[in-house]
């Protein structure tokens, strides 16, 4: 079966791409801050990682070769974001 790992899974876009990839037969890694936003997503859940991207621990052992990853984690602009921050989770 071929995994997925998907980042900011527990968001806007990230949501309905791990519904749409559990829906087709994919194994899915969700890497979310928030795992409880998952908990409805239907008769298969993903597998989740709890934590930040830019902290590999919760999700390397899943990096290997044939696992694509979707990167959906983001930080909108906003007064209080610094500049680094949204290039360090954006990029």
């Amino acid at each position: 079966m071929r995994v997925t790992l998907a980042t900011g899974a527990s968001g806007f876009l990230g949501r309905p791409l791990v519904r749409a990839l559990l829906d087709a037969g994919r194994e899915v890694v969700a890497l979310c801050r928030d795992p409880a936003a998952l908990t409805d997503l239907g008769h298969s859940s993903p597998r989740i990682a709890t934590g930040d991207h830019r902290d590999p621990a919760p999700y390397s052992s899943w990096l290997a070769d044939g696992v694509s990853v979707f990167h959906l984690a983001s930080v909108r602009h906003h007064p209080r974001v610094r500049a680094r921050e949204m290039e360090e989770v954006n990029v």
